[in-house]
This record gives structure tokens, C-alpha cells and sequence, in this order.
């Protein structure tokens, strides 16, 4: 048993821990029940002044802000809160170090918070609908407004969205309408409007991470929604996606929004670079390309550099190598390199331009979608071989993605002047 301290009022001798301190950190001569005076009439607070009663009420039941900001919009009705508000978020006064990372916090409360959700994993707050668990009350009741309830409160003001946080549509406005994009990949030049996003590109493209197996068959890929991309296309054989200018379904967005480009709107984003060719899918712009030039087999976007190189002067077979095995980096037989650099001084360097069968499922030529995502399993299996190769053996190696088509010319210099 702790302590036993005798109240002053009541002269009995309770635990220690029933005495209230006051601000100073002095213990209260009497027990928590004598301190009791006042009682709320709206809920079960309880108060031993009547000024604290009087804010108690103001501030809970009454809703009284009083005190602003003078930087911002804020409001509320202590001075306390008010100073608060200004340190931390207009100073930036982080003064609460967590000592298992880096991160600092403005508020105590703030700090404890991040300890028992991000180190400890507490999750003490359980959604009654569903699975749901969390660390925050608050984050429970936005869980169960968004998802359950379906609320979306905020409006955007530039057009129709609507989202259930004040967060989300922040975000919102950020990537779509102000096109911002602060996150940018250390390991190439493209850049997001979330953190996450870049961070699920890095696992993607570049680590090449496929933690998400497919229950079925032997699929594995780097995200969830694309496995469960892949179960209900290939396994299920949904279609919920239809064309609303005619009878085509498909079981991707991204597959109707190509229908619907290429076939209603007759756009042509890709150009063939020898002639005025344009059509609306890469597929059958490296198509063209082979008929066009006669000889050539490989993707626009190892034809677009190809004519770079040559406009530097380098030679074929002398100053680099297309499309050739070179060491000996083996699947189930030797893989092929898209470009090697050669340099009499240097190491060599590797250039290889992924195409969107690198990162999509793609039916080219009308083959099924079993093959298609077979040919993704494949496809990610051999980049990460090479990646692992040249890692190993500390070779450059520039990959581009196919939505960087346009920045081929720029990353290629780029890269060779680094080289």
C-alpha cells in the first residue's frame, strides 16, 4: 500500500494518491472528496471552486471561445490554450524529444500519443463495425464518420470533390489543382504530391518489393489493390467497369479510360519519331515503328534513345551495346541489357527503359490476362536480377520508367555526365 496521508477536513487516513496537487506540484491538504463542492448540471464534472465550474461550463457546454489568434483563425477560451496554440504552431516550439526516434513534439500529450501508437502499437480504441483498431479516439470516430457513416463535410471550392477530412481535401488541392509535388525520389526524377505514394513507388519500381501473394496462383506484386486487381480480373473474371458510349466492359479504370481516349475521343498522344504517324497506345506505336523503320524491334522508348546516343557521337557495338547479353546474369537463361556504356576509362554504365509491362498487366498482341500478369512476374523478377547484379558489382544503373518518355533526353545526359 502507498502512502497514508489524514485529510485535513475529514481526518481520515487515505492513500496518498486520492490527494489532488496543485499547480505547483504541492499536495492538496484535503482528500479529492472533500475538494468536491461544485456539480455540473449538465454532466458528472465536478469542481472545488466555482470559478473552475464557471470555465468548465463556458468552455465544454457553452462552446464560449473568446480568445484569438492574432496569425490565424484560431479560437478558444483560455489564455493558456491561446499561447499554446501560437508556440507550437506559429513558432514551431518543439520542445518534446521522443527518445526512441527523431521525431519532437509542440504538446507532452502529443509525445505520449506517438509512444503508445507508433512504438508500442497500442490500439485500445476498436471500431464496433468492423475489424478496425486504433491508438486515438479521434482517429476511431473519423474511421467510423468516413467509412461507415460516409460523411464528407469538406467541399472543395474548385470543384466537386468531396472527402471526410479537412486533411484529404488539403491534399486534394495541393496535388490536382496547385500541382504540387514535394516528395522527389533520390533515385530518379520523379516526384509526388504524398509521401506515401513516393514511398510505394521506391518499394515498387526501384527496391522491386512484392510482399502481396496471390491466394491462387503464383502472382505476387508491391501493392494490395493490384493484387486485388489481379483476383478479381483473372480469378473472378469481374467486369465493373463499362463503357458508357457502348457495350465494352473491362475489370480496370485505367483499361475503360484507354477505351474511351483511343475509340470515342480518338486522341493520339504517342508520335512516331520518322514520320507523322500518331496513334493513342504505345503498343501500337512500337508496332509502327517496327514496320516504319524496317528493322527496328524494340520500344519507342529504346528508339528514342538510340537516336541520342548517336546524336553524341557514340557508335553501336563500339561505344555501347543494344539489346545484348553481356555478363553472365542468368533467369533461366543469360538476361539481355538494353544499353551498356562503354568507356575505355570507366566501368561500364546500364541504361534500361521499362515499358509498361514492367509495372501493369498488359495484353499486347490480344494475348489472355493470365499470360499478361505472367509476363509481369516475369518481367519484375528479371529487373530485380539485374538490379541486384549491379548493386553487387557497383555498375550504374539507370532505369526509366515509360511516364518518364518525355524526360528521356534529359535523364540520359544527366546520368552520363555523373558517369
Amino acid at each position: 500500500m502507498s502512502e497514508l496521508v489524514t485529510c485535513s477536513r475529514c481526518h481520515s487516513e487515505i492513500e496518498a494518491k486520492y490527494f489532488s496537487l496543485n499547480r505547483k506540484g504541492i499536495r492538496q491538504k484535503c482528500c479529492d472528496n472533500c475538494l468536491v463542492k461544485y456539480q455540473c448540471d449538465h454532466c458528472e464534472y465536478t469542481s472545488s471552486t466555482k470559478y473552475r465550474m464557471n470555465t468548465h461550463i463556458l468552455n465544454v457546454h457553452m462552446k464560449v471561445k473568446n480568445k484569438a489568434c492574432p496569425h490565424c483563425d484560431f479560437k478558444c477560451s483560455h489564455n493558456g490554450h491561446l499561447q499554446r496554440h501560437i508556440n507550437t504552431i506559429h513558432l514551431k516550439e518543439r520542445n518534446y524529444a521522443c527518445p526512441h526516434c527523431d521525431k519532437k513534439f509542440g504538446l507532452k500529450q502529443h509525445l505520449q500519443t506517438h509512444i503508445k501508437t507508433v512504438h508500442l502499437k497500442e490500439k485500445n480504441y476498436a471500431c464496433p463495425h468492423c475489424d478496425y483498431k486504433c491508438g486515438q479516439n479521434g482517429d476511431l470516430q473519423r474511421h467510423i464518420q468516413t467509412v461507415h457513416l460516409k460523411e464528407k463535410n469538406y467541399a472543395c471550392s474548385h470543384c466537386d470533390f468531396k472527402c471526410g477530412r479537412k486533411c484529404s481535401l488539403q491534399t486534394h488541392i495541393d496535388m490536382v489543382h496547385l500541382k504540387l509535388t514535394p516528395y522527389e525520389c533520390p533515385d530518379c526524377n520523379q516526384k509526388f504530391g504524398m509521401k506515401c505514394n513516393l514511398q510505394r513507388h521506391i518499394d515498387t519500381v526501384h527496391l522491386k518489393l512484392t510482399p502481396y501473394e496471390c491466394p491462387h496462383c503464383d502472382f505476387k506484386c508491391g501493392q494490395n489493390n493490384s493484387l486485388q486487381t489481379h483476383i478479381d480480373t483473372v480469378h473472378l473474371k469481374l467486369t465493373p467497369y463499362e463503357c458508357p458510349h457502348c457495350d465494352f466492359k473491362c475489370g480496370q479504370n485505367s483499361n475503360l479510360q484507354r477505351h474511351i481516349d483511343t475509340v470515342h475521343m480518338k486522341l493520339t498522344p504517342y508520335a512516331c519519331p520518322d514520320c507523322d504517324y500518331k496513334c493513342g497506345q504505345n503498343s501500337s506505336l512500337q508496332t509502327h515503328i517496327k514496320t516504319c523503320t524496317g528493322k527496328f524491334t524494340g520500344s519507342s522508348g529504346e528508339f528514342k534513345i538510340i537516336q541520342l546516343l548517336d546524336e553524341l557521337g557514340l557508335e553501336k557495338d563500339v561505344d555501347y551495346i543494344y539489346d545484348q547479353t553481356y555478363w553472365d546474369v542468368k533467369d533461366k537463361s543469360l538476361l539481355r541489357w538494353d544499353f551498356i556504356l562503354r568507356h575505355k576509362e570507366h566501368n561500364p554504365v546500364v541504361i534500361e527503359y521499362d515499358g509498361v509491362s514492367h509495372f501493369l498487366p498488359t495484353r499486347f498482341g490480344g494475348i489472355c490476362e493470365e499470360k499478361a500478369q505472367e509476363n509481369l512476374a516475369t518481367a519484375t523478377r528479371r529487373d530485380r536480377i539485374k538490379n541486384d547484379y549491379c548493386d553487387k558489382n557497383n555498375i550504374p544503373i539507370l532505369r526509366i520508367p515509360y511516364w518518364d518518355y518525355n524526360n528521356i533526353e534529359q535523364l540520359v545526359m544527366e546520368f552520363i555526365a555523373a558517369h
